[in-house]
């Protein structure tokens, strides 16, 4: 933003930290930002701020990120520290199990051969769209059989969209969710 130093009086910050954060640093980040200079400061955790934003005054917050899973209850914009989950996976480790069910010998009958190996970076990012597009844990009786399509770039035709890839993913994806 390019503000000068001796502007910051003039403005407030926002500042949002994570629901299980240690004080001592929340504290030298608020020391740190006021000998800034900025005038005031509106601290918040970040499940509080979501429902806020939803204008909810209650929810159940999932957070699902990279890396990590969190799940905490936000009551009249108070954390129920009780209702607190953090578990050590996820959408990368969803990638990873997808990429394993891909490349078992059980899904040759949803997938090429040697299809989505895993190897490029391209076949990475096929994974995750194809994670992003057609995962569900939707069970509904209608699409027991789901059809997709990628379509997929040959390394020896300079990168070319070239093949277009038809098969059921109907199993294959639940399993990942």
């Amino acid at each position: 933003m390019k503000l000068p130093r001796e502007n910051f009086h003039h403005f407030n910050v926002i500042l949002v930290v994570p629901d299980t954060c240690i004080k001592i640093h929340v504290r030298y980040l608020m020391n740190m930002l006021f000998n800034l200079g900025f005038r005031s400061m509106f601290l918040h955790q970040e499940s509080v701020m979501a429902t806020f934003a939803m204008a909810l005054p209650s929810a159940v917050v999932v957070d699902i990120g990279s890396t990590k899973t969190s799940v905490c209850c936000v009551d009249e914009g108070i954390i129920r520290s009780e209702s607190v989950i953090r578990k050590h996976f996820g959408g990368d480790d969803m990638t990873a199990l997808l990429q394993r069910l891909v490349q078992s010998e059980s899904a040759l009958h949803y997938f090429p051969q040697g299809m989505l190996a895993g190897n490029y970076h391209y076949h990475q990012h096929l994974l995750e769209q194809l994670k992003e597009d057609h995962c569900t844990m939707d069970m509904c009786p209608s699409e027991i059989v789901k059809i997709c399509q990628l379509y997929s770039k040959d390394r020896t035709n300079k990168g070319r969209i070239c093949n277009r890839i038809t098969f059921n993913c109907s199993e294959a994806l639940l399993y990942t969710c």
